[in-house]
C-alpha cells in the first residue's frame, strides 16, 4: 500500500546516506589499530603472533610485512599458487586454537575467507603488503553485518512501534548515524558481527513475547533452533555478551509465568 511504499522509500534512503558516510570515513582510514593488527595476525595464522622474532635488524617494511603476510619466505607454502589450500589450513588453525580466548573463532573465520575472496595477502608479493587493501577488506566485511544489523533493526522496530514512520526512522537514524556505530563498523574486530547477534536475539525474543502474550501456537523446536544459533553467534563475539543473553532469557521467562506459558519455555 502506499503507507509501506512511503516508508520503504525513507528507510532505504536513510540506509543509503549511512551507508555513504561509513564509506566515506573508510577512504579517510590509513591506519590499523593494534586490536586490528591481532584480528588480521589471527585471521591469517601469522607466526610472529605466535613467536617473538628473531634477533636482528628490521627496517618498517619489514616489520609491517612479516606481521601482515605470512609469505615471508619462497619456500613459504604460503607464498604458492594453491591459496585454497592456504584458506582451508588457517580455517583448520582457527577450529582448533585462534588464540584468543575471549572470543571464539567465527569471525576471524569469516576474516580469513574474506581476505581469500579480495586475494590480497596471499597472491601478492613479499614487499607489497598494502594497508589500505587490507583495511578495505575488513572494513567491507563490516559494511555487510552493518547492512544486515540495519534490516533487523528496522525490523524489531516496525514491531514495537505498530509501524509508525516517524519513530521508525528516528530509531535507525539513532543507532547507526551516530560517531560511536559509524567507528564500530570502520574498527576491523567482531564488533560489529557481534551488534548483529545481540539485534536478531532482541527480535527473535520481541516475536517470541508477542506470541505467548497473545496467545499464539509456539514451534518449540523451531524457536530452540533459532535461539540456539543466534545465542551461539552471540557468545562467540564477546563473553560479556553473555549479560544480555541472561537478561534476554530472564525476561522471556517472566512474560511466559505471566501469562500461564511456562510450558512453553
Amino acid at each position: 500500500d502506499k503507507k509501506r511504499s512511503l516508508e520503504i522509500s525513507f528507510v532505504l534512503l536513510l540506509f543509503l546516506i549511512l551507508f555513504y558516510v561509513r564509506i566515506y570515513s573508510l577512504e579517510k582510514k590509513e591506519e590499523l589499530h593494534t586490536d586490528e593488527i591481532y584480528s588480521v595476525m589471527l585471521a591469517n595464522n601469522i607466526k610472529y603472533y605466535w613467536s617473538n622474532f628473531e634477533d636482528g635488524e628490521y627496517s618498517g617494511e619489514d616489520l609491517k610485512h612479516s606481521i601482515l603476510n605470512n609469505c615471508i619466505e619462497e619456500q613459504s607454502p604460503f607464498c604458492g599458487n594453491d591459496v585454497s589450500k592456504d584458506l582451508q589450513d588457517d580455517l583448520a588453525h582457527l577450529w582448533k586454537n585462534n588464540g584468543d580466548t575471549p572470543h571464539a573463532s567465527l569471525y576471524y573465520m569469516l576474516l580469513r575467507i574474506s581476505f581469500y575472496f579480495n586475494n590480497y595477502l596471499f597472491t601478492s608479493s613479499p614487499k607489497d603488503v598494502d594497508i589500505g587493501n587490507i583495511i578495505e577488506t575488513g572494513v567491507g566485511l563490516n559494511l555487510l553485518f552493518f547492512s544486515i544489523s540495519f534490516l533487523l533493526f528496522w525490523a524489531l522496530l516496525r514491531n514495537i512501534s505498530k509501524r509508525n514512520i516517524l519513530i521508525i526512522l528516528v530509531g535507525l537514524a539513532l543507532a547507526f548515524g551516530n560517531k560511536m556505530s559509524i567507528e564500530n563498523t570502520l574498527l576491523i574486530r567482531e564488533y560489529q558481527l557481534a551488534e548483529v547477534f545481540i539485534i536478531a536475539l532482541t527480535l527473535l525474543s520481541v516475536n517470541y513475547v508477542y506470541a505467548i502474550s497473545n496467545a499464539k501456537r509456539i514451534s518449540k523446536a523451531g524457536y530452540f533452533i533459532k535461539f540456539g544459533l543466534i545465542v551461539s553467534g552471540a557468545l562467540s563475539t564477546g563473553y560479556l555478551n553473555a549479560i544480555y543473553v541472561l537478561l534476554i532469557g530472564c525476561v522471556i521467562i517472566v512474560y511466559a509465568c505471566r501469562y500461564g506459558r511456562a510450558k512453553d519455555v
